[in-house]
C-alpha cells in the first residue's frame, strides 16, 4: 500500500458546470488581487508588498487552471472537451486583460526600476513579469496600437487552440482492402475496423506507421502519404497563416523586426545564432543524409528488379513515402532480424516497469503504482494509470508528486506524445510545498486480444524521451510556480529529454528491459533478447538517422522563416505551402508529389503539425 501522500491528487470528477465555476472564481480571486496592488503608490510600491501578492495569486491559479485547460485534450465526453476548450479561452482571454492593464504595470514597473536586493528567482520574477507587461503592449504610448496589440494576442491565442484541437479531433483516414496492404503485419490488420474484406486506417501513428512501414505497393503508400500529410489542410491552412501575419503585426508594434526577435528573452539562442547554427550543420547533416539515401535508392531499384518492373515510370525518384518502407528494410539487414520481432522482446507494462526501476536507482526515487480502483484516485478515462512518486529513504523520503499515465490511442486524445503539467511544484506561503503532478501522454500501438502492447525500438527510446520530462518536472523544486519543471528557455527544454534516452544505449539496460512477451516475466524461463541482436542493435545506433535528421533541420529552418520575414507584407503574400515543400526538397533529398505532375503548394503538410504553435521558432532544440 501506498504510504499516505502531504497533498491529494487532483480531482477529475469534474462535470463542464464545476469547469465554469472553477474558472469564474480563479478569475475573481486574481481580479481582487489585482485590484488591490493597482491601488499602491508606485513610490511605496516593493517587492512585498505589490509583488509577493501577484505571485502568490499566480501560483494558486495555476495550481488550478492547467487541470481545467488539459480536459480539452483527452476526455472522452464532448460537453467535458467544449467546457475544458472554453474555460482554456476564457482564463487566457483574462490572463491578456490583466497583463494590459496600465495600473498594475506602473507599480510592476516601479518595483522594477528599484533593484531591491532579492535572491535570484525572485529577480528573474520581476524581470519576466515587467517584460510580460511590456509584450503586452504596456511600453507603447499609442492606445490605439495598445488596444490592437491585446485584441491581436487574444485572437492569437484561440487560433493556436483551434490549431491543435483541430489535429486532436481529427477521425479522418482511408478505407483500404487487403489487397491494397500487402506486407503489412497480420497482428495490425486483426485489431483494424473491418468492413469485409477492407480495413480502417485512422491518423493515428501506430496505424499509419504500420502501412508506412510495410504496405508492399508503392502506390498506396502514396496514398496514405498524401492522407495523412493533407489531413488538417481544411481547418488549419488558413488559421496557421492568420496566426503567423498577427504574431507579427504584434512584434512591429512592439519595435521588433519580426516574432523570432520578439521571443529571443524566451530563448537561449539569439535568433541569428540560431539561423547560423543550422546552416553550419545542414552540409554535415547533408553528407550523411546522401549516403543514407544511395543506400535506400539501391534498395529500392532491388525490389523494383524483383519485381520485374524495370521500365515502371519513377523507379530512379525516391519520395517521402518510400523513406519508411525502405528505412525498414535497411535496419532489418542491419540487425539481421526484422523488428517486428525484435519488438516481440518489448512489451510495453514490463517495460515500463524495468524502466522506472533504472530511473529509480539513477536519481533516487521511487514510483508506487495505484490500484484502478483506488478510492482517493481519480481519472479522466478508465485506461489511465495513476503513480505517487518519492524520494528514497536515503535522500529522505518525501513525496515527489503525481505520475499518470495515458499511453494509447483512442479518438479525441491528445494525438503526439509529450509530458502535459497538470499541477506545478512551489512554496506556499506557510512554507509547504504545492506538488506537482504530470501526465505521461503517448500512442502506442495498444494491445489485442492475443499480445500486448510491444515497443518497436524507437518508442522505447521515446519512452525513456517523455520519462525524462516528466521527471524533470516531477523532481523540480522551485519557489514560484512560473518556473517549475520545464518552464525553462524554449530551446532548452528539450535538452534533459534527449540526454535521457542515452541511458536505453548501454547493453545491460537493453537486457534488463528486454523480456519476451510470451515468457514469464522475472522467470528462469524469461528470454531476454539475444546478445548478438543487442550487439547489433548498439553498433547500429546512429545509423538510418542522417535522413530523420534533415527532417528535424527542415522543420527548423521553416519554423525561423515563417517568423523572421523581412517585412510585414512577405508574410502577408507568403504561401506557406509553396516554401514548405520547397525547403523539404532542398535539404531532404527526396522528390516530391510536385515531381509527379501535382501543383507546388498541393500538399499542406504544416498544417499537420504542432510545432509552429507548440516551439515557435525554438524547434531546432531538437538538434542541439
Amino acid at each position: 500500500m501506498a504510504p499516505q501522500t502531504p497533498q491529494p491528487p487532483p480531482d477529475f470528477t469534474l462535470d463542464p458546470a464545476s469547469i465554469v465555476q472553477h474558472t469564474e472564481l480563479l478569475i475573481a480571486a486574481s481580479a481582487k488581487v489585482w485590484d488591490a496592488v493597482a491601488q499602491i503608490s508606485p513610490d511605496e510600491a516593493t517587492f512585498s508588498n505589490a509583488i509577493l501578492p501577484l505571485i502568490c495569486d499566480e501560483n494558486d491559479r495555476m495550481s488550478i487552471s492547467p487541470q481545467l485547460g488539459f480536459l480539452h485534450n483527452v476526455s472522452p465526453l464532448k460537453e467535458l472537451r467544449e467546457a475544458s476548450k472554453e474555460a482554456r479561452k476564457i482564463l487566457n482571454r483574462d490572463s491578456i486583460g490583466r497583463f494590459s492593464r496600465a495600473d498594475v504595470f506602473r507599480v510592476v514597473n516601479a518595483v522594477w526600476q528599484k533593484h531591491e536586493s532579492l535572491d535570484p528567482e525572485s529577480r528573474l520574477y520581476v524581470e519576466k513579469l515587467q517584460t510580460q507587461f511590456i509584450k503586452t503592449g504596456q511600453g507603447l504610448t499609442d492606445e490605439a496600437v495598445k488596444a490592437k496589440v491585446k485584441d491581436n494576442l487574444v485572437k492569437i491565442n484561440e487560433l493556436e487552440n483551434e490549431h491543435i484541437r483541430n489535429l486532436d479531433s481529427d477521425v479522418g483516414g482511408l478505407w483500404l482492402t487487403l489487397d491494397e496492404l500487402q506486407g503489412v503485419p497480420q497482428s495490425h490488420l486483426d485489431r483494424w475496423k473491418a468492413e469485409g474484406d477492407k480495413r480502417w486506417i485512422d491518423h493515428k501513428i501506430p496505424n499509419y506507421t504500420a502501412v508506412m512501414q510495410h504496405a508492399l505497393r508503392d502506390d498506396i503508400r502514396q496514398k496514405v502519404w498524401l492522407d495523412m500529410e493533407n489531413r488538417a489542410k481544411g481547418l488549419n491552412g488558413a488559421g496557421l497563416k492568420e496566426i503567423l501575419v498577427l504574431r507579427d503585426e504584434v512584434a512591429r508594434a512592439l519595435g521588433y523586426k519580426h516574432h523570432a526577435e520578439l521571443r529571443e528573452s524566451d530563448r537561449i539562442l539569439k535568433t541569428d545564432d540560431a539561423v547560423h547554427f543550422l546552416n553550419r550543420i545542414r552540409d554535415v547533416l547533408q553528407e550523411l543524409g546522401t549516403c543514407e539515401l544511395e543506400s535506400l535508392k539501391a534498395l529500392k531499384a532491388k525490389k523494383t528488379r524483383e519485381e520485374q518492373s524495370q521500365d515502371a515510370p519513377l523507379s530512379e525518384q525516391f519520395f517521402p513515402w518510400d523513406r519508411p518502407f525502405f528505412q525498414r528494410i535497411a535496419k532489418q539487414n542491419s540487425l539481421q532480424v526484422d523488428q517486428d520481432e525484435v519488438a516481440e522482446y518489448f512489451p510495453f507494462d514490463r517495460c515500463l516497469s524495468r524502466m522506472l526501476s533504472i530511473l529509480g536507482a539513477l536519481f533516487g526515487v521511487k514510483f508506487l503504482k495505484y490500484s484502478r480502483d483506488a478510492p482517493q484516485i481519480t481519472t479522466w478515462h478508465e485506461g489511465v494509470d495513476v503513480y505517487s512518486v518519492w524520494d528514497e529513504e536515503a535522500q529522505g523520503g518525501h513525496f515527489l508528486g503525481y505520475l499518470y499515465m495515458d499511453v494509447f490511442p483512442r479518438d479525441n486524445k491528445y494525438g503526439h506524445k509529450g509530458m502535459f503539467k497538470m499541477r506545478p511544484g512551489y512554496e506556499r506561503q506557510d512554507g509547504s510545498r504545492n506538488y506537482p503532478c504530470s501526465a505521461f501522454m503517448t500512442n502506442y500501438s495498444p494491445p489485442s486480444a492475443t499480445r500486448p502492447s510491444l515497443l518497436k525500438i524507437a518508442e522505447v527510446v521515446s519512452c525513456f524521451h517523455e520519462l525524462g520530462h516528466t521527471l524533470h518536472n516531477l523532481t523540480s523544486k522551485t519557489k514560484y510556480a512560473r518556473f517549475h519543471g520545464s518552464s525553462v528557455p524554449r530551446d532548452f527544454v528539450e535538452i534533459p529529454s534527449i540526454m535521457l534516452e542515452e541511458i536505453f544505449w548501454n547493453p545491460h539496460v537493453v537486457r534488463m528491459i528486454s523480456g519476451h512477451y510470451l515468457t514469464e516475466q522475472d522467470s528462469e524461463t524469461e528470454k531476454k533478447l539475444p546478445e548478438d541482436i543487442i550487439e547489433r542493435l548498439i553498433a547500429d545506433q546512429f545509423a538510418h538517422t542522417g535522413l530523420g535528421n534533415l527532417s528535424t533541420l527542415h522543420f527548423s529552418m521553416f519554423d525561423l522563416l515563417i517568423h523572421t520575414p523581412s517585412d510585414h507584407q512577405a508574410i502577408c503574400d507568403m504561401n506557406l505551402a509553396v516554401e514548405f515543400n520547397k525547403l523539404r526538397r532542398e535539404i531532404c533529398l527526396v522528390s516530391g508529389p510536385e515531381d509527379i505532375g501535382y501543383e507546388a503548394d498541393f500538399v499542406h503538410s504544416f498544417c499537420r503539425f504542432r510545432f509552429p504553435i507548440g516551439y515557435d521558432t525554438a524547434y531546432y532544440t531538437y538538434l542541439l
